[in-house]
């Protein structure tokens, strides 16, 4: 209904004329628009018509020196969403701007326990006449975006409490709503319900982060979703190495899971070229410093991706390509209860090296001058070597299987499995360009490599009472691992008349399928869990569980470089755990919880105890604040080693490998403890500030001085783990402060990261004793992720990376294999000190568009990455040059690095 606001005055039209020739004063600040409209009305005595219902209510400040009332209302209006015409008959009218739709709002808040203050999770929340609802996260915060500004009747309800209704008014600026809900006596059956988590979390302990969005945020995420979480706090990435760490934790004792199943050495060369299809991924939930007990024990950390259901949004099938790979899923119906799902993923037929590294992996192929001259000359006979033949590949393929059936609203069952390869290949042939050498004229080097992983795990969850639930898992991982590393030089092709094409070929097809020298090792794991949670009341929820796993592993070393290894045994580990979790009162929460494992490699029992609190405040002037310490005693039972490649052409840094500890050593141990502060200051506004301290008083390394003892009986072989392995002493501090913010118009996403990981290491046979940081340690960090939704059609991401220091700036064989073999002062440069070595700062801007379109029931979609749009060719490491002057030896310095600008186009298309 309209109403009219017409105040008319009948002037001559002499004296109009004359006052639109006079200039008037108009001043109307901090009113509504409404108020300045008929402030307006009034003093030029005008008609004017409005519908009520428009958004009117936007705060104007005007100070207006005008001749007509046209100008002032066009700047009353201005920047908000109305226009207006004027009728023949001189009558002004307010309409909604061509194009501009009504207004929308959003409607949120948090719901709690009125008499404990706690947050009440999974709480559902209907909104009956916009055919909407939602469901609370485990803070209890609740969001429905996107409304049409109006009146809604709300319902909140919950297992366990009262449901309460109320009528909520969605404006475009509403504020948040909390809601307290009283608990109530209930008998009958629970019900089950799952909440959304939003994008850009501000990531809490044990909170699932949404992949895909992850992976719209992010460029160049769907290559690789283990280096994709380098999005989140607390994760960062060597890139020299090609390694992850959490929270300046050794990588060597951190674990990658496949919902919830151990992946061994699933890193190394997979974060080159990526494990998993991302498009298999549905979750990821990165486990820090004062995870629970539930999570197992490790020392540095978890990373658990969790596998979707079906692929894509909800597709019966769907298929991308891009330059590196192509990733296809399919959702069979092989029974009506049942929900299937297949994904693969492939490199490109005829991809022999990922896209944009072709060219740079070929630049970077080849003899290390310093490894090279130490193995074949000496510091009287210095050669340099020009690569002529090369020949690199690179295949991988990953196997998703997913099925999930739920035979009433109170169990679900979920099978998955996995298998996966990668396999590379590296020749090189390269042909002296020293005259006056006694070294070999032509040097051949071949590296193949081989990385099988597979699993398959059976889940079941079943609420069998208002107050319990009880799961169980059990499941088969598997791994192997491969490394044959081969170089010889000799002067007889030479001297005979060959040339390099023809030396190659001889030496390609000699060793070929040459494996008498081979790095190998693999793995097999059967594991079982049971946990059942017991809600006693409202104020305690009791967890207890139950986890078996039986490991066999063979792992034997017979290469060029090394000492013979060769380690086969058998392992038995059985945890119990129990963790109670308390509300104190209104707004504290405790947790307190211990793992007890018992190993049959030494017959012993390890407790480790954990605990956590979290406060959570009322609504303060700044927002709502959570604030929770962590902590405990964690061990870890199954070692990954990373074991460098000495290899001067090597293409993977390291090989890794993984060891139950055995009888020979004790489990070691970490005392860890986190705090977490975060503060909401709006729905839109959030900032997140998290800081950690671990200390690790006893940790295993390669002791490469027992290693790279000469090998004058190559039938003798360490067995023991004592042999090969070194206690030494490490620990890592550091922190992170996120920033988040949302903006509605423009919808636009921006997440500001900046952390510290430090990481220290003490070793008795290296770098003299001294405390070193380690090659992961980054004293200083800095992201920036941004995301713009022009429609839902069109999408752009940015991401920038900034590390100012990164250290161990050489080739690691330099600091494991020549201080070894005393090789520790060469020219101006001290091996035994890695912390003088850093590498030149790393930047990088990431670019990326993403547009999607329906087309008879499918969507298209098409994605733009453009990697490293300045271009900067960042330093992956160095290596030195050593030259002859004057008797002695000089050293160059020279860089191998990453690529520069990468573009890259996908195609994808669902059904």
């Amino acid at each position: 209904m309209k109403r009219a606001v017409a105040l008319v005055l009948f002037l001559i039209p002499i004296w109009v004329s004359a006052q639109e020739s006079e200039t008037k004063r108009f001043v109307a600040r901090g009113v509504s628009i409404e108020s300045a409209i008929i402030k307006l009305v009034e003093s030029e005595e005008i008609d004017l018509v409005y519908d009520p219902s428009l958004p009117l209510k936007d705060i104007v400040y005007i100070s207006l020196n005008y001749k007509t009332p046209s100008e002032v209302l066009r700047e009353i209006l201005k920047g908000s969403k109305l226009d207006f015409i004027i009728l023949s008959s001189g009558t002004y009218v307010i309409t909604e701007k061509k194009g501009i739709q009504k207004d929308y709002g959003r409607f949120y808040g948090y719901v709690f326990d009125a008499e404990t203050g706690s947050p009440i999770s999974n709480a559902t929340v209907f909104l009956s006449d916009a055919s909407n609802s939602t469901y609370t996260n485990q803070n209890g915060y609740f969001s429905v975006n996107s409304l049409i500004a109006g009146s809604y009747p709300v319902i909140f309800s919950s297992v366990g409490y009262e449901s309460q209704q109320a009528t909520v008014s969605v404006e475009a600026n509403s504020e948040v709503k909390v809601i307290r809900l009283s608990p109530k006596t209930f008998l009958g059956a629970p019900i089950v319900v799952q909440a959304q988590t939003p994008s850009l979390s501000l990531n809490k302990l044990a909170e699932g982060v949404d992949f895909q969005q992850s992976m719209e945020q992010q460029p160049s995420a769907q290559e690789s979703p283990i280096k994709a979480t380098t999005v989140y706090s607390g994760i960062s990435f060597n890139e020299s190495q090609q390694t992850l760490s959490i929270q300046g934790g050794n990588p060597e004792n951190q674990l990658i899971k496949l919902d919830g199943v151990p992946m061994y050495g699933i890193g190394n060369l997979g974060t080159h070229i990526g494990s998993f299809s991302p498009y298999a991924i549905d979750k990821v939930y990165i486990k820090k410093a004062g995870y629970g007990v539930d999570d197992g024990g490790v020392l540095s950390g978890i990373v658990d991706f969790r596998q979707a259901a079906r692929p894509g949004s909800n597709s019966l099938g769907l298929i991308q390509v891009n330059p590196n790979s192509i990733n296809g899923a399919v959702s069979p119906l092989i029974h009506r209860s049942w929900n299937t799902s297949l994904v693969v993923r492939a490199n490109q037929i005829g991809g022999e090296l990922p896209y944009g590294y072709r060219t740079n992996v070929q630049s970077r192929n080849l003899l290390d001058p310093l490894t090279q001259n130490f193995l074949m000359g000496g510091n009287g006979d210095i050669a340099h070597y020009d690569q002529q033949v090369q020949n690199q590949s690179i295949n991988f393929f990953d196997g998703h299987f997913t099925a999930e059936t739920s035979t009433s609203d109170f169990q679900r069952t979920i099978v998955s499995g996995y298998f996966g390869s990668q396999r590379f290949t590296n020749e090189l042939l390269s042909e002296r360009n020293t005259i006056n050498s006694n070294q070999p004229f032509f040097v051949y080097s071949q590296e193949n490599g081989e990385r099988l992983n597979s699993m398959l795990q059976l889940s079941r969850y079943q609420v069998i009472s208002d107050r319990a639930d009880i799961s169980f898992q059990g499941y088969y991982s598997g791994s192997s691992f491969s490394n044959i590393y081969f170089m010889e030089g000799n002067d007889s092709l030479y001297q005979a008349g060959h040339n390099a094409n023809d030396a190659f070929q001889f030496y390609s097809q000699r060793y070929d399928s040459d494996a008498s020298l081979v790095d190998e090792q693999s793995i097999q794991e059967l594991g079982a869990t049971a946990e059942l949670v017991y809600h006693v009341d409202s104020r305690l929820k009791l967890t207890n569980g139950l986890e078996t796993q039986f490991l066999s592993y063979d792992f034997g070393i017979n290469d060029l470089f090394y000492f013979p290894i060769e380690n086969t045994n058998s392992v038995l580990l059985t945890s119990f755990y129990s963790q109670s979790e308390f509300t104190v009162s209104r707004n504290l929460r405790a947790s307190f919880g211990a793992r007890s494992t018992f190993s049959t490699s030494n017959q012993q029992i390890y407790i480790q105890p954990r605990f956590s609190l979290t406060l959570d405040s009322e609504k303060t002037p700044i927002g709502f604040h959570t604030i929770s310490l962590s902590g405990g005693v964690y061990r870890q039972f199954i070692h990954q080693l990373h074991l460098t490649n000495v290899g001067p052409s090597a293409f993977t840094s390291y090989n890794d490998f993984t060891v139950p500890i055995d009888n020979s050593l004790a489990i070691p141990a970490s005392y860890q403890v986190a705090g977490l502060w975060e503060i909401s200051v709006s729905e839109l506004t959030s900032i997140s500030f998290e800081t950690y301290y671990k200390w690790t008083p006893n940790i295993y390394e390669v002791s490469y001085q027992r290693l790279l003892v000469p090998q004058s009986n190559r039938s003798q072989s360490f067995t023991s783990q004592s042999e090969f392995l070194m206690d030494a002493e490490g620990y890592s501090f550091g922190g992170a402060l996120s920033f988040i913010q949302t903006f509605e118009d423009p919808n636009i996403q921006l997440k500001w990261l900046n952390q510290s990981n430090i990481s220290k290491r003490t070793n008795p046979e290296r770098f003299n004793g001294n405390e070193v940081h380690t090659f992961w340690s980054e004293p200083f960090s800095s992201s920036l992720t941004l995301r713009y939704q022009t429609n839902e059609r069109l999408s752009f991401s940015a991401f920038s990376r900034w590390t100012p220091t990164r250290y161990w700036a050489f080739n690691h064989a330099y600091y494991d294999f020549l201080t070894t073999h005393g090789e520790t002062q060469l020219g101006n440069f001290d091996l035994n000190n890695p912390d003088a070595h850093t590498l030149s700062p790393f930047f990088q801007l990431d670019l990326s568009a993403n547009y999607s379109m329906n087309i008879s029931g499918s969507r298209l979609k098409f994605r733009l990455d453009l990697v490293n749009i300045t271009n900067r060719k960042n330093e992956l490491s160095r290596f030195l040059t050593p030259h002859s002057q004057n008797g002695g030896n000089i050293y160059e310095t020279s860089s191998k690095r990453l690529p520069g600008f990468i573009p890259t186009f996908s195609i994808q298309f669902e059904i």
